[in-house]
C-alpha cells in the first residue's frame, strides 16, 4: 500500500506537515525487492563469481537492458533483453549502435572481480553480467516478486511497507493512503517556485526559484482523524510511532489543496 511520509515540526527548511517523500506501491515493493535480491547476498561460488540463477541474477535480468556471456577467451556475447538481439565483441573494434567497440575481456573480468562487491557471475571462461537500466513498471515488479516467491521464502503479502529506520519513524509520520502513480508523487512533493530577487553588485536580478520546500502542505492534526497513535505521540521525537496499515486515507482529504 501506498504511504507518506510527513514531516511534523518545523525543521531543515521543511514546514510541519510537508511531504517529505510520497512512496507509491510500485516503488515500495520494488525497492523491497532490491533489497532482497541485492548481488551481496548472493555470496559467491567456489570460483569466487556470483552464482547463477540465484535470486540475484534473475532480478539483474529483469532490471538490465543487457545480458553479457563471455563465449571465448576473447568473444563475449551482448543480448539485448527486450528483442533477443545479439551482437559479438572481441578486441577487434567493430561498429556497434554507430560507434567504434572492442573489449579485452580477460582485463576486464579480472580488473571487475578483484572488488568484493563485483556483480560477476558464472564460471571461469563464461562469465555473465548485465548493464544498461531499463523503465521498471508495475508488470516488471510482479515478475520480480513471482521469481522471489519461488526461489526464497519471502513473501509479497509481507513487503507492501517501505523500509524505513528506526530515525524516520521518529522525526517523521508515516500513513498509509490509496495508491497513486509516479506523476502524483512528484506533484505531492513539488517544491513552491515563485520570483526571488537578489542584488548583486548593486543591479537587482529576478530569478523563478523555490521558496518553499513543498507546495503542498497538511494539516495533519485536522485532516488524518488518527486512531492509535495520538497527536503528542507523534509530536515526540524520542518516540518511535509504528504505522497502522489497516488505516488508509485519501491524498485529497489529507492534501486539500493539492491539484495533479
Amino acid at each position: 500500500m501506498a504511504e507518506i511520509m510527513l514531516k511534523i515540526g518545523d525543521e531543515a527548511g521543511f514546514l510541519d506537515g510537508d511531504p517529505i517523500h510520497a512512496f507509491n506501491d510500485r516503488k515500495i515493493l520494488w525497492t523491497n525487492a532490491n533489497v532482497i535480491c541485492h548481488h551481496r547476498r548472493a555470496g559467491f561460488n567456489q570460483h569466487g563469481l556470483r552464482p547463477l540463477a540465484s535470486a540475484a541474477e534473475e532480478y539483474a535480468k529483469l532490471t538490465s537492458e543487457y545480458r553479457f556471456e563471455r563465449v571465448s577467451t576473447k568473444e563475449i556475447l551482448r543480448t539485448r533483453m527486450a528483442t533477443n538481439e545479439q551482437d559479438v565483441f572481441s578486441d577487434v573494434p567493430r561498429i556497434v549502435d554507430g560507434r567504434s567497440q572492442h573489449i579485452f575481456v580477460q582485463e576486464y573480468v579480472d580488473y571487475a572481480t578483484k572488488r568484493a562487491t563485483h556483480r560477476i557471475f558464472g564460471l571461469p571462461g563464461a562469465e555473465v553480467w548485465y548493464g544498461g537500466s531499463i523503465r521498471i513498471d508495475v508488470g516488471k515488479v510482479d515478475q520480480m516478486w513471482q521469481m522471489i516467491e519461488t526461489k526464497t521464502p519471502k513473501r509479497k503479502a509481507d513487503h507492501k511497507l517501505w523500509p524505513a529506520g528506526g530515525l524516520d519513524l521518529q522525526h517523521h509520520f508515516m500513513f498509509h493512503v490509496e495508491d497513486f502513480d509516479d506523476a502524483a508523487a512528484d506533484s505531492l512533493t513539488e517544491p513552491e517556485f515563485g520570483p526571488v530577487t537578489k542584488i548583486r553588485n548593486g543591479i537587482p536580478k529576478t530569478k523563478r526559484m523555490a521558496v518553499k520546500q513543498r507546495k503542498n502542505n497538511s494539516r495533519w492534526e485536522e485532516s488524518l482523524g488518527m486512531s492509535g497513535p495520538t497527536v503528542d505521540d507523534i509530536k515526540n521525537k524520542n518516540k518511535r510511532v509504528d504505522r497502522k496499515p489497516e488505516i488508509v486515507h485519501t491524498l485529497n482529504k489529507v492534501f486539500p489543496a493539492w491539484r495533479m
